[in-house]
């Protein structure tokens, strides 16, 4: 685990639930995972990750994982070796909806 990385990752959470949104570019401020984690103080040797989860039913930890396994592209990020550090950010803004976001970085 890494403070700015998990500092990264909760930021981008609330973002998107304060501005409604579910992307990897935040269209308020044009911020991208890379800009974050930066901005949050974590400076990577070689290649960061972000991966997302979003849902509006019952939802938790477990399903976020087998949804991000299930797809190829979030698969290779998470076992991407190059990948040391990681930091998760997990909100429940109210009522049934979970976001999730996991920023990656090597170190």
């Amino acid at each position: 685990m890494n403070d700015a990385l998990l500092t990264a990752a909760d930021g981008h959470s609330q973002s998107m639930i304060d501005n409604n949104y579910f992307e990897h570019t935040d269209p308020t401020n044009g911020s991208t995972p890379q800009s974050r984690i930066a901005d949050a103080g974590y400076s990577p040797t070689s290649a960061t990750g972000e991966i997302l989860y979003w849902s509006d039913g019952a939802s938790d930890y477990k399903a976020a994982v087998a949804w991000w396994m299930a797809s190829p592209t979030h698969k290779a990020i998470i076992e991407d070796c190059r990948y040391t550090n990681i930091g998760v950010g997990v909100l429940y803004p109210g009522g049934s909806k979970y976001y999730a976001v996991a920023d990656f970085g090597a170190h």
